[in-house]
């Protein structure tokens, strides 16, 4: 074979691009479309659109841009609405959804008839910084153009209601599929039940669980999480207990998201036991925010020596607390009026390597006010002062409040002169 048979040509270099569109390697594709005019070939618009769909995956949003302008520049007359779409998903996926707006804009001013993908990719691009009205403004404008929209433009609006927290739009989009007869699939229906989520609609979330249930879409873990969430927030251990008992029958396991939302209802309603018994009893793996969850419940019960024995366990099986379980442990302790306890806990938080916030040193201070130790008081106001924290009203209240106790607000007095 001679030397010239092994160049490449447009259509090698074009499947190259794509490959690297698909192996999300943008280097390379930009590096070989630099290279394509030294090998005197003029890429076509399927290879600046494989271009810039390499770059849309690689979130390489600018270099998107520099290549559809010089795909422009080829051919002043060539609307290539393949590398627009790929252009508006990398401007999205950036969160400049305003850019991809005007791309999208200039794309229909060309009346280029290929726009439902543009179209798509323009309400993703919103739903991914969660500006709902935009996504909404789009979905609308759609029928405008004769377009209909499908399940993924119902989805990627769905889903920036679901980030703004804009739930009753999610609903009212789902009357809209139901009525236009747009089938929901496994990704709508997880936005809708996570904007319902967190609207704290548990209640609603349980309803579109059941609905898609009943479908004949294939669940996963994600909507069941997404059910169980919504029952946290508003403290519903029971229903996301149900929803916990209903994975097997779709042969799907839980996981630690699923625990932890389980948990975290349960702390709310203040069921520590039923906690406990769930943590330490489920083949579910728990993390650390599962064992926060304990220690909030044991701290919210007044339980400080199951804190202290979570605490304990936590470092037995070397799973290193953070913040939050040192801040709920002192929080048990000083419930317990255990204010040696709490001053230890607050010093062990130092000695992990973390700053002590207003929290952990408002439980700290309470239970010194409780047993009237005023020195500590004192001492805890000034540690707070060397953490570059200023003491509010609360915090000076409790410190006089210790010093009242023990008869030494002239100390105190001395302490601010």
């Amino acid at each position: 074979m001679q030397e010239a048979d092994l160049l490449p040509d447009v259509v090698i270099c074009t499947a190259a691009l794509t490959a690297c569109a698909r192996g999300e390697e943008p280097g390379k594709a930009l590096l070989l479309l630099s290279d394509m005019p030294k090998l005197v070939l003029i890429p076509t618009a399927v290879t600046y659109g494989a271009a810039v769909q390499a770059c849309a995956r690689g979130s390489l949003w600018r270099s998107a841009l520099e290549i559809l302008n010089a795909s422009r520049e080829t051919d002043s007359k060539m609307v290539n609405s393949f590398a627009v779409t790929a252009a508006i998903a990398a401007c999205g996926k950036a969160g400049h959804w305003r850019v991809a707006l005007c791309l999208l804009q200039d794309l229909f001013e060309s009346r280029c008839t290929s726009i439902s993908f543009a179209y798509n990719a323009a309400i993703s691009a919103c739903a991914n910084t969660g500006d709902w009205a935009p996504a909404l403004s789009l979905l609308m404008s759609m029928s405008g153009t004769l377009l209909l929209p499908d399940v993924v433009s119902y989805s990627g609006a769905m889903s920036a209601c679901e980030k703004s927290g804009t739930w009753q739009a999610a609903v009212a989009l789902y009357d809209c599929m139901m009525s236009n007869v747009v089938r929901m699939d496994v990704v709508s229906y997880a936005s809708l039940i996570s904007a319902c989520e967190k609207g704290g609609q548990w209640r609603f979330a349980l309803c579109f669980l059941q609905h898609a249930l009943a479908s004949d879409i294939a669940p996963n873990i994600v909507l069941f999480n997404a059910a169980t969430s919504a029952c946290e927030k508003t403290g519903a251990w029971q229903q996301a207990l149900l929803v916990l008992g209903a994975l097997p029958q779709h042969a799907i396991l839980p996981d630690t998201i699923t625990l932890n939302a389980i948990l975290s209802a349960m702390e709310k309603s203040r069921q520590w036991r039923k906690a406990y018994d769930l943590c330490f009893e489920t083949e579910i793996s728990a993390d650390v925010i599962s064992y926060n969850a304990l220690l909030s419940a044991s701290a919210g019960a007044c339980r400080w020596r199951h804190a202290l024995s979570t605490l304990h366990e936590m470092l037995v099986i070397k799973m290193t607390p953070d913040r939050i379980t040192y801040s709920a442990a002192i929080s048990a302790c000083a419930k317990g009026r255990q204010w040696q306890s709490s001053l230890q806990l607050l010093q062990q938080l130092r000695d992990a390597g973390w700053r002590p916030e207003e929290i952990a040193y408002n439980a700290a201070m309470s239970s010194c006010e409780d047993t009237s130790q005023w020195r500590e008081s004192l001492e805890l106001l000034a540690e707070m002062t060397r953490d570059g924290l200023v003491p509010n009203i609360l915090n000076l209240s409790i410190a006089i409040a210790a010093c009242g106790k023990a008869r030494a607000k002239l100390r105190l007095l001395a302490f601010y002169s």
